[in-house]
C-alpha cells in the first residue's frame, strides 16, 4: 500500500482512510523533513511565484490547484494518493536540480475570475519507488489587482500629520490600539499599547488630518511593563472614556517551553479631561479592581454592560501558556460598580473561560435580546492532551445570567486553536450577526486560516464556513474589523497578516445578498508583522482608515482611505453618514452595547458600538455605515441597551456626522458661547464660539471666512483685519443653521 505524509500526519491512499497519529509513523514510508508549501497569492493577470521545500534532488514536483478550495478531495492525483483539495487540478510539474527548494511561475492570465483557490503539491522522491508526500493543502485567493480595487489606501506620512513616533515591538501578544475619542470632541484621538523598553504612545487629533503628542500623559510606571492591548469604556459614568491597559510578560513566548506566569499588574488611566489622567495607572488599576490578585499576566480586555444594569462590565483573559496545568488559569468576570470600581464575580457566575489560557474575550449581542453573548478564544496548540483539543468557549447570556453553551450544533469554536481577534458585522444583509475569527489554527509551520461562522437567529451560528465566503486566509493573521470601506452599503473586511512575506487582505463584499467576499489587493500592505490593529475615520472624510501596529521594533503604520477623496466626492453612488450615539440616561455613557439600523437601497444594514475588537484593540465608537446610492436616510431605528423601546431617529441627511442622544433623541447643532468683539486701534474682528458637535462642524463668518478648530480648548475662532466694525455677524454651520451675533466693539 502507497501512502503520503500530511504535517505529522499519514493518510492511507483509499480515500475513507482515517487519520493516524504521527506517533504512529513507520518513518520508512519517507524519510526526509516534510515539505511545505508557500507563496500562491494571485493578482489577476499579474505573476506570482509559489515555493515547495524541502525536496530531495532530482524528485518530481506536481502543484495541484483547487478552484472550490479545501476539503476532502478524491484520490485522482498520480499513484493514487489521495487530495484534500476538492477538485483538483495539475497545475504544473518541475523536476528538483538540487536539495532544497522549487519553485513555481504562476501565471495569473490562467485565472479569468477573482475568486478563492487552494494549493496542493505532490513530491516524488525517485530513490522511493511508490512513496510520495504531500504538503499541507494551502489556502489562498485570486485577487482584484491595486489598480482595480474597489477603494485604495495610502500608507500616511506619519511626521507630516503629527505622529512622529510609532516604533512598536514586545513579545509575541504585545500591542494594541484604540482609535477612541478621549476630550469629547467627537474626533477620534489615537492610544498605542507598547511593549517592554518602548513607550505607549496617546496622540490627539486636531480635527484636520493632523495630530499631538501628548504621550507623556500615558507614560508606563516603569519601562519594564509588557502592555498587552488596550480598551475604552467610561467606567465611572463621567462622561468620558476612560483607556484598560492589560499587561503580559515582558518574556517573548515559546509554546514549547513552559512559561512564566507572572505578568500585570495591569492599568488603568482614569481621564480627568484635558488629557489628563488621574494618580498612578497601577494605583488606580488596583483600587478598581483590575489588578490580578494572583499576579498572572493578562493578554486582553473586553467591557460591556453583560447586566444592563448601565455600569461597564469587564472579562480579564489570563494565559501563560505551558506554566500552569491545562484548565488551571482562569479568567476574571469584573461587575461593574458604576463608580469607576469592579467586583469580581467569577466563583459565583463560574465564567472563566474554564481555566484555559486565553488569547481573546468578545462581547456581542447574538440573539438582539440586548443582553450581550460572550465568546472567549483559548489557546489550543500544544500536541499533548488536553491542550490539542479546541476549547474556545461561549457564553450564551440570559437575561443577565451567563451560561456555557454547552450543545452547540456546529462547534462553534472548535475551528479555532488559538484565536487571536475577532469581530461581527452581518456580511448578507439577513439582520443576523456573523462572527470572522482570526486564528492560527495548528501554528507554523503551515496555519490552515481563520473561521468565519454565519448567524442565525436565536444565538446560533453556522459551521465554519470561510471556504463558501472565500476568507480562510490561509496565513497566520491576527488583527481585523468588519467596515463598508468601499461606502457601497454593504459590510467588507480586512484581516492582518503577521508573516512578513504575505500581505494584508482587504475582502469586498459581492454585494448582491450572498455574503460572499472578494480580495482585492492594496499597495504596501505586504512586509509587516501585523500583531493588532483597528478602524476610524481620522480624518472626517467620510470613509474608514486603518491602523496597523506592526511588530519587531519597527514603525507602525497608518493607512489612509481614498476612495472617498476629493476627486470622487461628488459620486452619486458612494454616500456615507456617521451616528456617535450619547447614552447615560439609563444606558451606559458611552453606549457600549447600543445598535443601530438603517436601510439604504432597500438593503438593511446594521452597526454595534463595540466594548472591544480586532486583536487587543478598540475601533471607534462612531459609528459609520456606507449608504451607496441612498443620499438622505429616512430613518434609523436604535436599541440602547438599557431601553426596551426601540428609538426612532427621522430625517438624517447623508455624507456627515450626526449626534444621537437616548433621550433626546437627534440633536441638531447649536453654537454654544458665540461673541464677536472689534479692536478698533487694530482694525481687527475676532470671533470666537464653541459647538455641541465638538470639533466636527465647520465653521465661517459669512462673507470674511472660515474659523479655525483648536482641539486644545475645543472652541473656533478667527481674527479678520477689518478697516470698521459691522454691527452684526452671520456664522455659518456646515451642520445646521446659521447664527447672527452682534458685534461687541
Amino acid at each position: 500500500m502507497l501512502a503520503f505524509m500530511l504535517m505529522g500526519l499519514v493518510v492511507s491512499c483509499k480515500p475513507t482512510a482515517e487519520l493516524v497519529p504521527w506517533a504512529s509513523v513507520d518513518v520508512r514510508w519517507w524519510p526526509h523533513e516534510p515539505p511545505l508549501i508557500k507563496g500562491g497569492e494571485v493578482a489577476l493577470n499579474t505573476p506570482s511565484v509559489l515555493d515547495v521545500a524541502p525536496v530531495p534532488e532530482g524528485s518530481e514536483v506536481h502543484l495541484y490547484v483547487s478552484r472550490v478550495g479545501e476539503g476532502d478531495g478524491p484520490c485522482t492525483l498520480p499513484a493514487g494518493l489521495c487530495a484534500n483539495i476538492v477538485e483538483p487540478e495539475l497545475f504544473a510539474t518541475t523536476t528538483a536540480p538540487s536539495q532544497g527548494q522549487v519553485r513555481f511561475q504562476i501565471d495569473g492570465s490562467r485565472f479569468p475570475e477573482a475568486g478563492a483557490i487552494a494549493w496542493q503539491a505532490l513530491v516524488l522522491d525517485p530513490e522511493l519507488e511508490g512513496v510520495g508526500a504531500l504538503t499541507e493543502a494551502i489556502a489562498r485567493h485570486v485577487a482584484v489587482p491595486p489598480d482595480q480595487a474597489a477603494t485604495n489606501f495610502v500608507e500616511v506620512q506619519r511626521g507630516k500629520i503629527g505622529l512622529e513616533n510609532t516604533i512598536t515591538s514586545g513579545n509575541t501578544h504585545t500591542g494594541g490600539v484604540a482609535f477612541v475619542d478621549l476630550n469629547n470632541d467627537y474626533w477620534p484621538d489615537l492610544y498605542i499599547s507598547n511593549g517592554a523598553t518602548f513607550a505607549n504612545y496617546l496622540y490627539r487629533n486636531n480635527g484636520d488630518g493632523t495630530f499631538t503628542d501628548f504621550s507623556d500623559a500615558v507614560r508606563k510606571p516603569n519601562g519594564k511593563i509588557e502592555c498587552a492591548g488596550v480598551k475604552a469604556a467610561d467606567i465611572d459614568n463621567d462622561g468620558d472614556l476612560d483607556l484598560i491597559v492589560p499587561v503580559d510578560n515582558a518574556k517573548t513566548m515559546v509554546s514549547s517551553v513552559a512559561q512564566d506566569y507572572a505578568g500585570g499588574p495591569n492599568l488603568l488611566f482614569v481621564n480627568e479631561g484635558d488629557f489628563t489622567f488621574r494618580g498612578d495607572p497601577e494605583m488606580e488599576a488596583e483600587l478598581a479592581g483590575i489588578t490580578d490578585p494572583d499576579g498572572r499576566r493578562t493578554s486582553s480586555a473586553s467591557v460591556a454592560d453583560y447586566d444592563l444594569d448601565g455600569c461597564i462590565d469587564l472579562y480579564l483573559t489570563n494565559w501563560a501558556m505551558a506554566a500552569l496545568p491545562a484548565g488551571d488559569n482562569f479568567d476574571r468576570l469584573l461587575h461593574g460598580n458604576c463608580d469607576g470600581t469592579f467586583t469580581d464575580v467569577t466563583a459565583e457566575t463560574g465564567v472563566d473561560g474554564k481555566g484555559r489560557d486565553g488569547l481573546v474575550g468578545f462581547w456581542w449581542d447574538a440573539d438582539h435580546d440586548r443582553y450581550p453573548e460572550l465568546y472567549v478564544g483559548n489557546n489550543s496548540d500544544l500536541d499533548i492532551e488536553p491542550d490539542f483539543e479546541p476549547d474556545d468557549v461561549f457564553y450564551k447570556n440570559d437575561a443577565g445570567t451567563l451560561v456555557e453553551w454547552d450543545d452547540n450544533p456546529h462547534d462553534i469554536g472548535h475551528d479555532a486553536w488559538a484565536a487571536m481577534g475577532v469581530d461581527v458585522g452581518d456580511l448578507d444583509a439577513d439582520g443576523e450577526w456573523d462572527m470572522y475569527i482570526t486564528d492560527v489554527w495548528m501554528l507554523p509551520p503551515v496555519p490552515h486560516g481563520n473561521a468565519l461562522y454565519m448567524g442565525l437567529p436565536g444565538k446560533e451560528l453556522t459551521a465554519n464556513a470561510c471556504r463558501d465566503y472565500g476568507v480562510c486566509f490561509g496565513h497566520n493573521s491576527w488583527p481585523t474589523n468588519f467596515e463598508d470601506f468601499d461606502n457601497d452599503g454593504w459590510i467588507d473586511l480586512w484581516v492582518g497578516s503577521s508573516l512578513r512575506d504575505t500581505p494584508e487582505m482587504l475582502y469586498i463584499n459581492a454585494a448582491d445578498g450572498s455574503g460572499k467576499l472578494v480580495a482585492h489587493r492594496q499597495q504596501g500592505w505586504t512586509g509587516h508583522v501585523s500583531r493588532a490593529g483597528t478602524t476610524a475615520d481620522y480624518d472626517g472624510d467620510g470613509d474608514m482608515d486603518i491602523f496597523l501596529f506592526v511588530e519587531g521594533a519597527r514603525p507602525s503604520k497608518l493607512f489612509a482611505n481614498t476612495r472617498m477623496d476629493p476627486d470622487h466626492r461628488n459620486e452619486t453612488d458612494r454616500h456615507w453618514i456617521e451616528i456617535k450615539l450619547l447614552g447615560g440616561s439609563r444606558s451606559n455613557r458611552a453606549a457600549i452595547g447600543a445598535v443601530a439600523r438603517l436601510t439604504a437601497g432597500g438593503v438593511p444594514l446594521m452597526r454595534r458600538v463595540t466594548g472591544g475588537d480586532s486583536a487587543h484593540s478598540h475601533r471607534m465608537l462612531t459609528l459609520h455605515f456606507g449608504l451607496g446610492a441612498t443620499d438622505h436616510v429616512d430613518e434609523i431605528e436604535i436599541t440602547w441597551p438599557n431601553t426596551e423601546q426601540v428609538q426612532v431617529v427621522r430625517d438624517l441627511a447623508a455624507d456627515r456626522f450626526w449626534l444621537v442622544d437616548e433621550e433626546l433623541g437627534k440633536i441638531e447643532h447649536t453654537f454654544v458661547d458665540p461673541v464677536a468683539t472689534y479692536d478698533a486701534g487694530r482694525g481687527e474682528l475676532t470671533v470666537r464660539t464653541a459647538s455641541n458637535y465638538g470639533g466636527r462642524a465647520r465653521l465661517e463668518v459669512t462673507g470674511l471666512g472660515p474659523l479655525s478648530y483648536d482641539a486644545g480648548d475645543v472652541r473656533y475662532a478667527a481674527t479678520f483685519d477689518l478697516e470698521a466694525a459691522p454691527t452684526e455677524v452671520e456664522i455659518v454651520s456646515d451642520l445646521g443653521e446659521p447664527l447672527l451675533i452682534a458685534v461687541d466693539p
